[in-house]
């Protein structure tokens, strides 16, 4: 059963949705240099043979060798960091080619036990994919509860934007050593937070639950945190992402995945959105 289902998770998260509405040498090739006689004119005064000539001809010069050389290591360079490449969205972020062939939106909550087991199946198999440059995947934090606000804050913070999805991915990962000590918060401590001014909140939370000292082992510092967890405005963009997301794609669960602006509602795994993926790569 899920942590959420705890009374006092409940209570607490209610309140914070309110507090958030609130307020990343290569060495040339050196042309012309073959042994083989046969590949350039003999050094004996005559004229080349016109196979000579149009050999000779179609030949590059060391410079013109180097930068078709630069233009391939650099297609390969890029063709294999297409995973490390983050580009903010109108409501999230995309890894990857922004102009993939497959692009794939993911709805996901950080306290949704499915979007967790999603990250920790999909991890290594996407991010091949996402290499290929033929697959890009875009996250939108669907907000369900207070944690979902504070974790999304977090995550959605432009302090945090370019680790956005080491970040993200880590708190679905390991979703279960930091979301249970939200429930482990008591009723003093809660009536505590209401009295504390609105900014500071989100923040006091992080402290009680211990969730800041949990977040420095993913490199998240003390200073950072509480700068990116005074940003109520940008709970309240997080909340009008989450009204849209169902208003107008019918989101309603997660996690919720929209392919090629294609919403199937059959896929909620990795192994499902694996074989749509395949079939629209044939």
């Amino acid at each position: 059963m899920e942590i959420l289902r705890n009374s006092k998770a409940i209570a607490l998260l209610g309140l914070v949705v309110i507090v958030a509405i609130l307020g990343i040498y290569f060495a040339p090739k050196l042309f012309g240099s073959q042994s083989n006689s046969e590949n350039r004119p003999q050094l004996t005064g005559q004229a080349p043979t016109a196979a000579e000539a149009n050999t000779n001809k179609n030949m590059l010069t060391p410079d013109e060798a180097q930068k078709k050389q630069n233009k391939k290591i650099q297609s390969q360079k890029i063709q294999s960091q297409w995973s490390d490449l983050i580009t903010p969205s109108k409501d999230g972020f995309i890894l990857g080619n922004p102009d993939a062939k497959v692009k794939v939106r993911e709805y996901g909550s950080y306290t949704c036990l499915h979007c967790s087991h999603f990250v920790r199946d999909s991890n290594v198999a996407l991010k091949g994919y996402i290499d290929s440059g033929r697959v890009s995947l875009e996250f939108v934090s669907f907000t369900r509860n207070g944690v979902d606000m504070i974790i999304g804050t977090l995550t959605y913070c432009p302090a945090l934007n370019q680790r956005f999805f080491t970040i993200s991915d880590a708190f679905m990962m390991r979703q279960e050593q930091w979301l249970r000590q939200f429930s482990e918060i008591s009723q003093d401590q809660e009536r505590v937070v209401s009295a504390t001014p609105k900014d500071q909140q989100m923040r006091m939370l992080a402290r009680l639950s211990g969730l800041d000292k949990w977040a420095r082992r993913i490199g998240i510092t003390g200073k950072t945190m509480d700068r990116c967890l005074s940003l109520t405005d940008l709970g309240q963009r997080l909340l009008i992402i989450t009204q849209k997301a169902s208003k107008e794609d019918g989101i309603n669960a997660t996690p919720a995945f929209i392919i090629n602006g294609h919403k199937y509602d059959s896929v909620t795994t990795w192994e499902q959105l694996e074989r749509k993926i395949r079939a629209l790569l044939e």
